[in-house]
C-alpha cells in the first residue's frame, strides 16, 4: 500500500509538504480575505466559532484548487484514480477569534460503512498562511476515525449550535490529552479522513487565518447506492461559472442516477 494511504488509514490524516504553488495560494488568500470581510453582520454571528462558512462555488477561481494537478497526482499515488469532489468552504478566522469545536465531517454514522477501514469521505485543507497554535492551527485526535473516543461523548448537538459559541466552557471547545497540533506552512496540504475528530485552536494573532477546505469521495463509484443517493444534499452544481470551468468540473462531480432510498443524515457518533 502507498505510504501516504497507509498513514491516512492508520492515523486518520496525513500532511503533504510544499505541494501547492505559493503564488496560487497567495492570490487565493487575497480573494478569500475579501470574501470573508464582505460577510454581513448576521452571517458573522452565525459562525463565531467557525469563523466563516463561505462556499467555494461562489467563485470559479477555486477550481484551481478543486482539480489541482499536484493534488490529483497525490490522489493517484494513493490509489484514488477517479475521486469525486463533494463541496468546499472558505473558513476564515479573524484576529483574536474563538476556537473551533470538536467534530467530525462524516454524516452517516448510523450506517455500517462508517466503521470500515477505508475512508468513505476525505477532507483536504489548504491553509493560506503559515499556521501554528497561536493563529489557530488544526488539532486532531489520531486514530479517532476508527476508534470511539471520549470526545465523541461531548458532541451532543448539530454543528449549527456550537458555531454560536454560546458556552465557551463547554468541553467541546477544550484541549484534550490525546490531541495533536497539525501546524503547516504555505504550500502544505492536509488530507484527513472525514470521520476523524478534529478542531482548531483560537486565532490569538492580530491577522486573519484562512483555510479552504474541500471534501471528496475518493472511491465514490464503490460506495453503496444508498450512500450515493444520500450524499446529493452535500454537493451543489455551481452557478454563474463559465462553460469551460463547468466542463472541467463535470469529470469530478459525483452523479447518482439510481433509485436507492436516502438515509437520514447523522453527524453524531455513538458507541
Amino acid at each position: 500500500m502507498n505510504k501516504l494511504k497507509s498513514e491516512l488509514f492508520e492515523k486518520g490524516y496525513v500532511k503533504v509538504s510544499n505541494l501547492i504553488d505559493k503564488d496560487l495560494l497567495t492570490k487565493t488568500n487575497n480573494l478569500t480575505t475579501n470574501l470573508v470581510n464582505q460577510q454581513s453582520e448576521e452571517d458573522k454571528k452565525k459562525q463565531v466559532s467557525t469563523g466563516s462558512m463561505i462556499s467555494v462555488s461562489n467563485d470559479e477561481s477555486f477550481l484551481n484548487l478543486i482539480v489541482n494537478d499536484e493534488l490529483l497526482k497525490i490522489f493517484s499515488k494513493m490509489g484514488y484514480s477517479n475521486p469525486k469532489w463533494s463541496s468546499g468552504y472558505i473558513i476564515g478566522k479573524t484576529a483574536n477569534s474563538a476556537p473551533l469545536y470538536w467534530h467530525t465531517d462524516w454524516w452517516a454514522w448510523d450506517d455500517p460503512i462508517s466503521f470500515a477501514k477505508k475512508p468513505p469521505m476525505i477532507f483536504v485543507m489548504f491553509y493560506l498562511t503559515n499556521t501554528n497554535k497561536t493563529n489557530g492551527c488544526l488539532r486532531v485526535i489520531p486514530g479517532s476515525h476508527l476508534k470511539y473516543n471520549e470526545v465523541h461523548k461531548y458532541i451532543k448537538k448539530h454543528h449549527s449550535h456550537y458555531r454560536l459559541y454560546n458556552n465557551p466552557d463547554d468541553p467541546i471547545f477544550k484541549s484534550v490529552k490525546d490531541e495533536l497540533d497539525v501546524t503547516s506552512n504555505l504550500g502544505d496540504v492536509i488530507i484527513g479522513d472525514g470521520r476523524i475528530l478534529h478542531a482548531a485552536h483560537p486565532n490569538l494573532s492580530n491577522k486573519m487565518r484562512t483555510v479552504v477546505t474541500l471534501w471528496y469521495y475518493p472511491d465514490f463509484d464503490e460506495l453503496p447506492d444508498h450512500i450515493k443517493a444520500s450524499s446529493e444534499d452535500h454537493h451543489k452544481w455551481p452557478k454563474n461559472w463559465n462553460k469551460k470551468s463547468l466542463d472541467i468540473l463535470e469529470k469530478y462531480f459525483p452523479k447518482y442516477e439510481g433509485n436507492a432510498k436516502k438515509i437520514k443524515w447523522n453527524r453524531i457518533r455513538y458507541e
